[in-house]
């Protein structure tokens, strides 16, 4: 069976929390001659090939099943009609045809990376792990397959083993943008954030107007107190894509760290207008006006904090971000108890998380639980010397 050759990135979605996908474009062994002249399962062929190209898909569809008709077991077209399928979010019907590609052409690696990529469509990601490993255990040098292992490693909070598929990718292909993109995620999911960073501004040099590269820096930057270098990510953020919210909400908690309060309530709520109820959104508006000269208006944002954020790890329970963020909307609601098992459950999922570990400490110092406050400050010692400095300090005063 001949090798199925194909496969250059380009995104068709993105999330904070979920992996940019990628689909596969028509390389030059793939183009077709304009002679329509040939067998009829050429003809059929190039027709679908066609109206792929013009992302009518249903036409694609129409013309690779006559195509199928006569010749059924074409790797070839099995695997564009189910890329079809896939762009007409049609994943289960993707993934049965991926099935057959795999009956078809057992050996080949792109059948394994097609079923993969269905299965991770459908949240299913053992699976896709399989495939994907399936994948580049016949060809160690397939630079997409390893990325979206990594991607799928991600899924189930396995980030040593995505950074390591991420890292190969990134070396097969050093300005593939996807892997470095997930070298960024998975560098900052277990809080290596100065990793992180340097992974988010290798993407950037590689594709400057990417968004979520530049959200994603802001962010690490506020975790590492580089407040001013966030504000300036985050502008950038708003500035390449002025219709995305996270970049909004990103520079209005960088303000709120610098105590530009009028500009983190600007921010925020222009965040707001984009995606109205959201968790985080709230809680950075909540602090900006409580540290301005508005502070009766903060405890209701809290409270929409709370409520937003529990919806939020409801849908995303491996993020640990999420946790430390609802810990310190608790906190601002009086809650103290449910702050601590959300830091707790922060730290649970990302050991290296020293602002959690920090916030947990000084809500155990609060409460007169100064011995739990003591171990907290000698786990952060390990990690963030300054932090428990500033801990220790705490505790000493109470």
């Amino acid at each position: 069976m001949p090798r199925i050759l194909f496969l250059i990135f380009m995104i068709i979605s993105s999330t904070i929390a979920v992996a940019a996908k990628v689909m596969p474009t028509r390389t030059a062994a793939f183009k077709q001659t304009q002679n329509t002249s040939g067998t009829a399962e050429e003809r059929y062929t190039k027709l679908g090939d066609d109206y792929y190209r013009q992302k009518d898909y249903r036409s694609a569809i129409a013309q690779y099943d006559l195509a199928l008709r006569v010749n059924p077991n074409s790797a070839r077209v099995l695997y564009w009609k189910g890329f079809a399928q896939i762009s007409l979010d049609q994943p289960n019907e993707a993934l049965a045809t991926f099935t057959r590609l795999l009956r078809v052409a057992p050996a080949d690696p792109a059948s394994h990376y097609a079923a993969g990529y269905a299965y991770a469509i459908l949240g299913r990601h053992q699976n896709a792990i399989s495939e994907y490993r399936q994948a580049v255990t016949l060809n160690p040098n397939f630079a997409e397959a390893h990325a979206l292992l990594g991607d799928s490693l991600v899924s189930v909070a396995d980030y040593r083993n995505a950074i390591t598929s991420y890292q190969t990718a990134a070396k097969l292909k050093p300005d593939n943008e996807f892997a470095w993109r997930g070298l960024s995620l998975a560098y900052g999911r277990i809080g290596l954030y100065d990793e992180a960073i340097s992974a988010a501004k290798k993407l950037i040099s590689i594709a400057p107007t990417r968004v979520d590269a530049y959200s994603s820096l802001c962010w690490y930057y506020s975790l590492t107190d580089q407040y001013q270098a966030a504000v300036e990510a985050g502008r950038l953020a708003v500035t390449n894509a002025p219709d995305n919210y996270m970049g909004y909400t990103n520079l209005c908690r960088a303000y709120n760290d610098l105590s530009r309060y009028k500009d983190a309530i600007d921010t925020c709520n222009r965040a707001l207008v984009l995606k109205p109820g959201d968790g985080e959104t709230n809680f950075y508006l909540g602090r900006a006006y409580k540290g301005s000269n508005q502070p009766a208006r903060a405890p209701a944002l809290f409270q929409k904090a709370v409520s937003g954020l529990l919806e939020f790890i409801k849908e995303r329970p491996n993020d640990a971000d999420g946790y430390y963020l609802l810990g310190n909307a608790y906190n601002e609601t009086g809650q103290d108890e449910l702050a601590i098992r959300s830091y707790t459950k922060a730290i649970e999922l990302k050991p290296r998380f020293p602002q959690a570990r920090y916030n947990l400490g000084v809500t155990l110092c609060i409460l007169g639980r100064k011995k739990e406050a003591l171990d907290q400050e000698a786990l952060l010692k390990t990690i963030d010397t300054t932090r428990a400095a500033r801990l220790l300090q705490i505790i000493k005063s109470q």
